[in-house]
Parts: structure tokens; sequence; C-alpha cells
């Protein structure tokens, strides 16, 4: 399953029809503020639109778009884990198609480290608000909570931290700092689409605009909308 990507969508954004609605008429969405959040943000936001579903997507860091969204701020979040639990029980949907997915990595400089299991009492780097690196790594013994993945990379590369944790979309932007005898891949993680129970009537229309997307690929709506 691919994970939303587009590169230079930015241009799009003055072709889009969303801005020609009114915000308050448009589904809020949250993002994480790094390039893979835009950069999916952006696809999200062009495949919604040729569904003639309007949204708009806020990027903020991990913790502060959970905050924004329990504040009512937004609507919903893109790029969440299966089991992200916002809010009270129920409060919130997940929709049921996933956005998509990316591999796990493991990364350290250590031959004997592979899987978490080999940590032992060792450090692992993870980045601050992302609950899959929560949920992924919750027996490690010794976790590092780190600000970015700038901070994380440089700790690992400086023997500083034994090891970290990584996607593989967010990887492609270091694998030419990172050996790749470093990277062990530690299966897929799925992303998926959370909006506020009270939007729950619009469910339908976003889970079939990405099964959609899954079906046409990332090309065949910016072809659509730049034509």
């Amino acid at each position: 399953m691919k994970l939303f990507f587009g590169m230079g969508l930015w241009i799009l954004c003055v072709l889009m029809p969303w801005q020609q609605t009114k915000a308050e008429e448009c589904l809020r969405f949250g993002a994480p503020d790094d390039i893979t959040g835009r950069n999916v943000g952006q696809m999200f936001m062009l495949v919604m639109a040729y569904h003639d579903i309007c949204t708009s997507i806020k990027y903020l860091p991990n913790k502060r778009s959970t905050e924004t969204l329990l504040s009512g701020e937004i609507d919903g979040e893109i790029l969440r884990i299966g089991e992200y639990k916002p809010g009270k029980e129920g409060e919130f949907i997940r929709v049921p198609t996933a956005i998509g997915g990316t591999q796990r990595l493991l990364i350290s400089r250590h031959d004997d480290i592979k899987a978490l299991d080999d940590l032992k009492d060792r450090s692992l780097g993870i980045w601050l608000g992302a609950i899959w690196h929560n949920e992924f790594s919750k027996n490690a013994t010794n976790r590092v909570v780190l600000p970015s993945f700038d901070v994380m990379v440089a700790m690992l590369l400086n023997d500083r931290i034994d090891a970290i944790l990584m996607d593989s979309a967010t990887f492609r932007l270091y694998k030419t700092q990172i050996p790749p005898e470093y990277v062990h891949e530690q299966g897929v993680e799925k992303f998926y689409t959370w909006i506020n129970r009270e939007k729950s009537s619009q469910v339908p229309v976003l889970d079939q605009a990405i099964a959609a997307y899954h079906r046409n690929g990332p090309q065949f709506y910016i072809k659509a909308m730049i034509q």
C-alpha cells in the first residue's frame, strides 16, 4: 500500500477548487509538520478536491496536533496509526481505509542490534509525539525522547545514542548520511485518517476517496488537476 506522497504540489494549489469554498465549509485536518507530512497533506487535499470534498490542512508538531484536535480547532488528523486514541472513547472515528503504510526501521551503529529485543538496557531514540514510536517501543527500558529526526540522526552518528526509530519515508531524507548496514526493517506501520464523531457523515465519502486514490495512483490526480 502506497503512502500518499507528492512532489512540488504547492504549484497546484492555485488550481484547486477548494480555495473557492468558504473555509468554514471545509473539513479541517492536522498533519505532521515535516516534509513527509506536508507532501502527504498536499496529496490528500488534491485527492479530496478531485472528489469534491473540501479540506484544509494545518501542519503541527505531533503533540500540538492532538491538543488542537481535542480543542475543536480541527476536525480530524491524517497520518495517525490505527491504535491512535485521542480524547474520550468513541469521540473520534477512524476512516477504515488506510492512507498508506511505511516500513518501520530500527537504525543502529552496533552490529548486535537488529531488533528491539537486542537493545537490553541500551538507549533508543524516539521522536517526540510520534505515537507509533511510543507504541512500537513500549517495552524498551531506556527510551530517549528527542525533538526532531535531525537531532536523532546526529546523536546516532556521534555515538551518543545506541539506536533510533524511523520510518522508510523519512529515511529517504537521511540515506546519504546513514550506512545501509545500520538499517533493519521492523515491519509495516499503516496510517489512517481520524475524524471527530460529529463529522461522522463524512466518513463514507472520505473512505471512498482514499480507496480511489489507491486504485488510481497519484499521477492520475496530478494530471486531472492540471488539464
